[in-house]
């Protein structure tokens, strides 16, 4: 899934020219600060699914989680389209298309992000697998298709927006008990906030973590599209979407560990499950790490093509930094399921520094990538400091 899910990026990098690709990623990154708030509301749910065996009190309180989604995306509808001609200009794009269609995207997202937490909280994992197979393998095809037609940007986008309703279709026809759970809970009218009040403090730790988490993932693609030419900010993506490739790999055993972490388990058993967790993710890593280390320039060379090469040398640092961001996002779920509430000022820590630095000095891309290994490194090793606090808890 997380190969199928990244080959999206080296494919269109190789049909897109420089700009295109950079106003493509410039809004999957978007995209990916907004769908974290249905995110965090999906890890809620999942949360609500693990902890509640009462099922009237489980299906009340998923169903005013979907509501307050349902009202967010349209919230985040209309902020696309008000503020696309703003946007277009702050970040160099040549149309407001690309932003009308994110908000279209973001809407298709709530429901399939309810349906795949749901699949997730049920540890159903196999079917949540074959969706989001289906959903990379046909936001690939469709893309490729839509771009190869002319529609550049547009069509990049196009594709995600369709690979979302396919994937969702699948969701709901093959995935047991989906469909009924996303029929009872996407109804769009104004939640009770007051029946969620027990679960707001966790939801808000978990927007935090996430938010921060996503920014930290493509941060840096925004700043350098701001700061630098257009035809620069796009092959500088290039290598930053290379570097990714390890927190897609290292993604999986997080997204598979957080079911399996509940505080009613021994602190023992949660160490254990944890310690597996980041053995195959510093193996697997690692693993890619390494060869970005050794081979920067034959790796870049193969994905993306020799009009990315001279930018190889950038690779090991953002690869170190996603390497390290990675083992971060571990602990952070780690945290999360245990409903260890010092981790989102922790984290937020973590992308304060980051930000501050990049603020301090961005005048070169060697600069961005040196405040992006340092800001992975201060957030890592804060993360690491909260371990012995909660060894001793209480199951």
């Amino acid at each position: 899934m997380s190969f199928l899910n990244y080959l999206f990026y080296p494919v269109l990098g190789r049909l897109l020219d420089p700009t295109s690709f950079g106003e493509t990623q410039t809004i999957i990154s978007f995209f990916t600060q907004a769908a974290a708030f249905f995110q965090v509301l999906g890890l809620v749910s999942i949360g609500i699914i693990t902890k509640y065996s009462d099922e009237a009190l489980r299906a009340k309180l998923t169903n005013e989680i979907s509501r307050l989604a349902l009202i967010l995306s349209l919230v985040f509808f209309a902020i696309s389209l008000i503020f696309s001609p703003l946007l277009e200009g702050f970040f160099h794009f040549t149309s407001v298309g690309p932003f009308v269609l994110l908000g279209i995207t973001l809407l298709v997202n709530v429901p399939l992000s309810f349906a795949n937490a749901y699949l997730q909280g049920h540890k159903r994992f196999k079917t949540l697998a074959r969706v989001n197979i289906l959903n990379a393998v046909s936001k690939l095809a469709l893309a490729v298709s839509l771009v190869l037609l002319g529609l550049k940007t547009m069509g990049a986008i196009g594709g995600l927006i369709g690979a979302q309703v396919i994937g969702l279709t699948y969701s709901l026809y093959k995935g047991r008990g989906v469909r009924q759970f996303v029929r009872d809970n996407l109804h769009l009218r104004r939640p009770n906030l007051q029946l969620l009040r027990p679960e707001l403090p966790y939801g808000l730790v978990v927007l935090a973590t996430s938010l921060t988490t996503n920014l930290l993932l493509s941060f840096d693609i925004l700043v350098v599209k701001h700061y630098f030419p257009p035809v620069l900010a796009g092959l500088y993506t290039g290598i930053s979407i290379i570097s990714n490739i390890i927190y897609f790999v290292s993604g999986p055993f997080a997204a598979v560990m957080i079911p399996s972490i509940k505080p009613a388990y021994s602190a023992a058993r949660n160490y254990a499950t944890l310690r597996r967790s980041l053995l195959f993710t510093t193996a697997i890593g690692g693993s890619v790490l390494i060869i970005f280390l050794v081979l920067p320039h034959l790796v870049v060379t193969v994905l993306l093509g020799h009009k990315y090469a001279r930018y190889a040398v950038y690779l090991r640092g953002l690869g170190l930094s996603m390497f390290m961001l990675s083992l971060a996002n571990l602990l952070i779920y780690y945290h999360i399921g245990l409903r260890h509430f010092l981790v989102a000022p922790t984290v937020l820590v973590g992308m304060a520094t980051t930000i501050v630095l990049l603020a301090a000095a961005h005048a070169t891309i060697g600069l961005v990538v040196r405040d992006l290994v340092i800001g992975a490194l201060v957030l890592l090793v804060l993360l690491a400091g909260l371990l012995p606090v909660y060894r001793e808890a209480p199951a």
